[in-house]
Parts: C-alpha cells; sequence; structure tokens
C-alpha cells in the first residue's frame, strides 16, 4: 500500500510540472453563402462587384495556416477564380477568371486606417451561439469607410492567432486574436454596396498539401 500511495505522488507531482497540451489549429473545408446588396447608385461599378465573388465561397483551412478561397460562381468576366495564403511567406495570390497572371500582395501592408474596434450584440447563427466583434477604417488613399461584422462561435473549432500575427491586411491579425475562431457569419459593408458572408457547412478534415499547389505555368506579379 505504501510503495502505491508513494508511486502514484510521485505521478502526480511529474504531471503537475508538464506543460498542458497546446490546442491544434483547425483544418477541414468551410462553405459559405454569400449575398451581395447594392445601395442606390452607381449601378454599373455594384454590378462588376456583384460578379467579383459570386453565391458561393469554399474556404480550405490548414492547421499550418495556409489557406485556400475559392469562388465557384463567380462571373467569367470580373469574377475571382480563388486566393491562396501562404503562411510563411505571410502572402495572398490572387488569380481572377479573366486573366492568367496570379497577383501576389504583401499581407504585412493594410490600406485600411483603423477608425472603430467593439463588441456587438451576440446572434444565433447556424443554430449556433455566436459572439460578435466589429471593426471599421478608412482607405488610406481614397478614404472610403470599410466596416467589417464578424460573429464567431466560443469553444467549437479553434484557430491558433499565432499563425496569422503579422497578417496585417483588412485587420486580420485583430481579428483572429480576438475570435481564435473561424467566423460564422461575416458583414462587409462599404458606402456602395454591402456583402454578407453565412456558413452553411463545415467540415473537419485532414487535407492533402497538394490542394494549395498554384497551376502550373501561370506568371506571377507582384502588387
Amino acid at each position: 500500500m505504501i510503495r502505491i500511495l508513494f508511486t502514484t505522488l510521485i505521478f502526480l507531482t511529474f504531471t503537475s510540472f508538464m506543460p498542458p497540451k497546446e490546442k491544434e489549429s483547425f483544418e477541414g473545408i468551410i462553405t459559405y453563402k454569400i449575398t451581395f446588396i447594392p445601395k442606390p447608385g452607381n449601378e454599373e461599378y455594384t454590378k462588376h462587384q456583384s460578379q467579383k465573388f459570386g453565391k458561393s465561397l469554399i474556404l480550405s483551412v490548414y492547421k499550418n495556416g495556409n489557406f485556400k478561397r475559392e469562388y465557384p460562381f463567380s462571373g467569367m468576366l470580373f469574377g475571382t477564380d480563388f486566393s491562396i495564403y501562404m503562411q510563411q511567406l505571410n502572402r495572398l495570390y490572387t488569380k481572377m477568371r479573366n486573366n492568367d497572371t496570379i497577383k501576389a500582395s504583401d499581407c504585412a501592408k493594410n490600406t485600411l486606417i483603423q477608425k472603430e474596434e467593439t463588441e456587438k450584440e451576440d446572434a444565433i447563427i447556424n443554430g449556433v451561439a455566436c459572439k460578435s466583434y466589429f471593426i471599421s477604417g478608412g482607405d488610406a488613399r481614397s478614404k472610403q469607410p470599410t466596416s467589417l461584422h464578424y460573429f464567431y462561435p466560443v469553444g467549437k473549432e479553434y484557430i491558433d492567432w499565432k499563425l496569422y500575427a503579422n497578417f496585417n491586411d483588412m485587420f486580420y491579425n485583430k481579428l483572429v486574436l480576438k475570435m481564435q475562431a473561424p467566423y460564422y457569419k461575416l458583414i462587409m459593408e462599404s458606402i456602395k454596396y454591402s456583402v454578407v458572408y453565412e456558413l452553411e457547412k463545415i467540415e473537419p478534415k485532414k487535407l492533402t498539401p497538394d490542394v494549395i499547389n498554384f497551376p502550373k505555368g501561370k506568371p506571377v506579379k507582384e502588387l
């Protein structure tokens, strides 16, 4: 009995000094429905923008921080084909449907100057209780305002904020630090239109690295 108690005491003492196991960042595929809401005036511009992302976003998220956004129903003339984020390079690579050139941008840069940051009223999204986070800013050149209103779950899918600590574009690093989860809904608003992304399906699964590769033979242009 004494030997068992002594062994138990040693085990408890050892495990009490072990660091807690770090959570694994979410990996899988998230599908969002996209709703484009034009505002009165400048119909030609909003017609262009309505084709940019189409009606659906398929987001492949890798636990190493890479992700791929695909827009299967975007317009053939002005639509985005895909965007790929390479975490180690901190760069976003975007291809439009009407152009073979892939455009590369440095995610350490942010064209928006922050104006407001706050929490707003919680909501139920896709049957899940979500907190909300609002951040807004103005374009450094045009001064046009843009606001981003996110709704995110607590205690479900985990996103490691450290993977995106240098992703400054559109305040993405602040967003991930706040939520530490994928958003379930996003309302992105400008003075000319609004775009709403709302969760349709979330599938935790191991992804193959091949999905993230660029199409062969496509030129890359630095922005």
